[in-house]
């Protein structure tokens, strides 16, 4: 009796079509479910990332609206020897600047320059005593006077993110200058090491993703399954948090080989198990009646047996 042999040939194909046709709706249910998992983690990052650039961007502006009030301050800017604001002023101005509640971490740098890029005030919250003004702040300075511009923050990315505002002021009046070309207008800058912020895009960083601004089309990164996930900051540009391609195919590979290992498992143990039911409940008791009939005798005077067991045969 072949009918195992022929169940396996006949049912077993059409038993793993069906299998094949589930696994692959699952394969496609399961990568869509891992892709926008994906795109929603990039989306929080993201909001968290620009949630602490907006925090340091206010904390500047108040910052600095704070630091124009202060008495000390005031004196500097009204004092025009160099040797006495360095002597009287500039130590008082320092002590309240260290009082004014920056976070230990977040390195802080105040200068006041003149139009023409001169130091009447520099301040840095660090250990280095011969520490000097970044070149940045003073050609961030000096392209506001020359765009008349009033007001200006500046995020410059890097290894140490920092995040500066600056305000063009007359040094009489404390405010807004009629004139910017006037002899007394000044420019006050205020920058800050964004901390917190460079901890978590270098967690973000070594968890595989990239951080990137204003230009995500330049990331070397051209496969098709890329996620990107972006934010505007008014002021600063765009932020992009991207999930490679390669990463999400590496999951995408280690689920197929889970299904697939699974998809055979079941083939192999629904064939068995289709092999041993087909046995129990057809083959055997087809083997047991020709057994039975092949030593019956036709001529005996005793009724037939009765085969009631509970099989098709039966």
């Amino acid at each position: 009796m072949n009918l195992n042999r022929r169940s396996i040939i006949l049912i077993l194909p059409a038993l793993s079509a069906g299998y094949l046709l589930a696994f692959l709706g699952m394969y496609h249910s399961q990568k869509n479910l891992l892709l926008d998992t994906e795109q929603n983690d990039l989306q929080v990052q993201a909001g968290q990332l620009t949630n602490m650039i907006s925090h340091y961007g206010s904390l500047t502006r108040n910052y600095l609206h704070t630091f124009v009030q202060n008495q000390s301050f005031n004196q500097l800017l009204k004092v025009d020897r160099a040797d006495y604001r360095a002597l009287a002023v500039d130590g008082s101005l320092s002590d309240a600047v260290r009082h004014m509640g920056i976070v230990q971490q977040d390195h802080l740098t105040v200068a006041v320059l003149n139009r023409s890029g001169d130091l009447h005030y520099f301040y840095e919250d660090s250990m280095d005593p011969f520490s000097e003004l970044d070149e940045r702040y003073r050609q961030q300075v000096a392209d506001m006077f020359r765009e008349n511009t009033l007001r200006k923050s500046v995020f410059y990315e890097g290894d140490s993110p920092i995040l500066t505002h600056a305000r063009i002021i007359d040094r009489r009046t404390l405010s807004g200058p009629v004139n910017i070309d006037n002899t007394d207008s000044v420019a006050v800058i205020i920058a800050l090491k964004a901390h917190r912020y460079a901890v978590r895009r270098d967690a973000l960083v070594g968890a595989g993703r990239l951080v990137t601004w204003q230009h995500p089309e330049q990331v070397s990164d051209s496969h098709p399954l890329r996620l990107i996930a972006q934010e505007n900051l008014p002021g600063f540009g765009k932020l992009s948090v991207i999930a490679p391609g390669s990463r999400l195919e590496t999951q995408l590979a280690e689920l197929r080989s889970i299904l697939a290992t699974a998809m055979l498992t079941l083939c192999v143990l629904s064939s068995l198990l289709l092999s041993l039911l087909i046995w129990r409940y057809i083959t055997r008791p087809i083997k047991q009646l020709e057994r039975d009939l092949a030593t019956m005798d036709y001529e005996s005077e005793h009724p037939p047996q009765v085969y009631d067991s509970s099989d098709e045969i039966g």
